[in-house]
């Protein structure tokens, strides 16, 4: 499962890789770093609590990261331009 970019992220801080206490499994988030930089790609946001085995194969896929308002500035986003009931 380590790609290029994945180790890239590793690397930099923006993705940590935690083992297991016990198990042979690993837990990968995104960092507070990536949260502060923005820097927001295929990797940190699946990375929000991805769990895999030894070997990298992947056992639990979390939801990925979703964005509050706030956080699209400068990106469109296609709402409804009139309201429901």
């Amino acid at each position: 499962m380590e790609n290029k970019l994945l180790k890239q992220m590793i690397d930099e801080g923006y993705v940590n890789k935690n083992k297991h206490k016990k198990e042979n499994l690993f837990v990968y988030n995104y960092t507070k770093k990536t949260q502060y930089d923005s820097i927001w790609n295929e990797v940190t946001i699946a990375h929000r609590g991805l769990i895999t085995d030894e070997k990298g194969n992947v056992l639990a896929r979390p939801f990925s990261k979703f964005f509050n308002l706030e956080e699209l500035e400068g990106k469109k986003i296609d709402a409804p331009k009139e309201s429901f009931e």
